[in-house]
């Protein structure tokens, strides 16, 4: 038992040193001989747990995920609020992602490697539905939100983020922007069952994780 703690540990210790390099120099211009310098250890063990960059970058987003799925449930479970405020909530809670976040997806966005773009947006969409699921449940039992399929609508939206507003396929000026956001709304309204207008938060993070896009790419 002890040695799988310690193998964690050092694992661990790894990545924390790569999130560091990666989020001070860039993911390009660090080098395995950088990680290694910095962490101290043996390269043995380092190759050991990782067999290229690339794969440490694997690791660093996940962990960068997970830590930030846990930083989100506390968040919005702990305020105990109706369902349509904890959605709003996860929403503005959303948009305070840290920034070493998005210079990773970034990063993977732009390196068109499409098994690491896969498994970084099925992370972020399996770590997300155990987050919202509750939310629309609860909504559902409030007499709020109308639907027989909570998971797979939540699913269904998060995909259409992924590919329309935060690495989106086509370019689009504001006003495009704009008629997307409206329409996406509009969307997850009627499929939840709500008037409209209701997820006015909504729009807001869209046209917010876009402005991020452009900002970081100018």
């Amino acid at each position: 038992m002890a040695r799988n703690k310690d193998s964690n540990d050092t694992k661990n210790e790894i990545i924390e040193v790569a999130t560091s390099l990666f989020v001070q120099n860039g993911y390009e211009k660090t080098t395995i001989e950088d990680i290694f310098r910095k962490w101290g250890g043996s390269k043995g063990s380092l190759y050991y747990y990782f067999s290229s960059k690339e794969d440490i970058l694997d690791a660093v987003a996940n962990t960068l995920a997970e830590q930030e799925e846990q930083a989100i449930k506390s968040a919005v479970f702990a305020a105990k609020l109706p369902a349509l405020d904890m959605l709003n909530l996860f929403l503005t809670r959303c948009l305070s992602r840290p920034k070493q976040m998005y210079d990773l997806e970034e990063y993977i966005h732009q390196s068109r490697n499409v098994t690491l773009i896969y498994r970084i947006t099925k992370l972020y969409i399996e770590k997300t539905i155990p987050i919202l699921e509750p939310i629309i449940e609860q909504g559902i039992k409030e007499g709020v939100f109308k639907t027989d399929y909570p998971s797979e609508i939540i699913e269904f939206a998060l995909l259409l983020e992924e590919s329309i507003f935060k690495y989106p396929m086509f370019e689009c000026d504001d006003q495009q922007l704009i008629r997307k956001t409206q329409a996406f709304q509009s969307i997850l309204e009627s499929a939840l069952g709500l008037q409209s207008g209701k997820l006015d938060g909504l729009s807001e993070f869209c046209e917010q994780t876009v402005k991020i896009k452009r900002s970081e790419n100018l």
